[in-house]
């Protein structure tokens, strides 16, 4: 998948484990570059306990763009 690094101003990167991270709109994790390791990373919106999954957010989206776009349809009242 495609993500947009804003640690890179705004570049584009094909980070293909992306496709495994779960959609959750109202979560505020995301991918970014991390400088320090050279490589993209995923940073947590809070502190998990372990065991616990972590969602990123796929952006605002509408359900058609995400069942077109990740071949999915969360159900109505979970995607505003």
């Amino acid at each position: 998948r495609v993500v947009r690094l804003d640690g890179l101003g705004g570049a584009l990167a094909l980070v293909p484990w992306a496709d495994c991270l779960n959609h959750d709109v109202g979560c505020g994790a995301c991918l970014d570059w991390d400088g320090q390791a050279g490589g993209v990373a995923l940073v947590a919106d809070r502190d998990y306990e372990p065991g616990e999954q972590v969602y990123v957010s796929y952006g605002p989206k509408s359900s058609g763009e995400l069942l077109l776009s990740y071949g999915f349809c969360p159900p109505p009242a979970d995607n505003p």
